[in-house]
């Protein structure tokens, strides 16, 4: 009697077990604590664990929510036909802790934007004006190459870990977003 009991309690956990849905997994980066967390000083500050020292919160104003600092194009590579402009928590104080970047990219005709790479982020590109060869590698299936002309309004996404490759044909202007994975 004992026996069937057991098997009896088996069974049903077993079926229990069976019927029951999967329980979901999710892993992602801890939320922030605050909203924001302005940079103190963006400039003068090292980057620490936890990102830069935070302007007190009263202290905040509008004007630290925006930037200018891609309204121009920047510096010309005479090797590479490209110019970029980034914003991240080191130039632009209210990126700090917001897990994102930007950056403005200006081509000449013929221009490149070498191979790199973003571990844990994924890249996002709007091109302003002008017309754009971009692609990338994928890690698998056997290192394909995905690559397209895209034209002015159109966006590219470029997937966290392949190496982007973009590349033109006519002066353009893009911009790229960073976020992480």
């Amino acid at each position: 009697m004992q026996r069937k009991a057991t098997l009896f309690a088996a069974l049903l956990m077993l079926l229990g077990l069976t019927i029951s849905p999967p329980q979901a997994c999710r892993a992602a980066d801890e939320d922030p604590l605050q909203d924001f967390c302005v940079a103190l000083n963006a400039n003068d500050q090292q980057i620490t664990i936890n990102g830069l020292l935070c302007k007190p919160a009263a202290e905040v104003k509008a004007n630290d929510f925006a930037s200018q600092q891609l309204r121009n194009p920047g510096m010309f590579s005479a090797k590479l036909g490209s110019a970029v402009n980034l914003a991240s928590a080191t130039t632009f104080g209210a990126l700090n802790t917001q897990g994102l970047s930007i950056a403005r990219i200006d081509f000449k005709p013929k221009g490149v934007n070498p191979p790199h790479v973003h571990p844990r982020s994924t890249e996002v590109l709007f091109l302003a004006q002008g017309t754009l060869v971009v692609g990338f590698v994928s890690t698998a299936p056997q290192n394909r190459l995905f690559f397209k002309t895209i034209h002015a309004g159109d966006l590219f996404v470029f997937p966290a870990r392949p190496s982007p490759l973009p590349n033109q044909s006519e002066r353009v202007q893009a911009s790229f977003r960073h976020r992480r994975a």
